[in-house]
């Protein structure tokens, strides 16, 4: 279980840095976008982790405790 906030913390993190990274180069940094799908794109990561950030943390805080007794 712990695992699984590992791998969401290393995704929503990852989205950040490409989407900063497509935002902050001037030139292209992939053959398949223009410079203007590029920053959308890079806009469009940013928000995808907040939202994913969000989802998953109100997941956590909200729905993540039941009253199952735990597996000893």
């Amino acid at each position: 279980m712990y695992f699984l906030g590992v791998v969401h913390a290393n995704v929503i993190s990852m989205l950040v840095v490409m989407g900063w990274l497509y935002l902050a180069v001037p030139a292209r940094v992939c053959n398949s976008y223009l410079l203007s799908q590029q920053n959308a794109l890079g806009r469009m990561m940013i928000a995808l982790a907040i939202v994913l950030a969000a989802f998953w943390s109100l997941r956590l805080f909200v729905v993540g405790t039941t009253n199952k007794p735990a597996d000893r």
